[in-house]
């Protein structure tokens, strides 16, 4: 039960850092932040005729 309740704080401190850190940035993203894109991104398919789905982290997902 306290390794659960530790992993939970752990990742409640990352969290935590990550919306302090995007809080920080101007609202328009001028150029590719990996640590963001890490941080949102699930997947990416790319298809044949070069149509791309997004899968993020929370489940969403868009295509372009």
């Amino acid at each position: 039960m306290e390794a659960i309740k530790r992993e939970r704080l752990g990742k409640g401190k990352i969290i935590e850092g990550f919306i302090k850190d995007i809080e920080s940035r101007p609202l328009a993203i001028a150029e590719f932040d990996e640590k963001l894109w890490l941080a949102v991104i699930d997947q990416v398919t790319v298809n044949q005729d070069g149509a791309m789905a997004f899968r993020f982290k929370n489940g969403s997902e868009v295509t372009a």
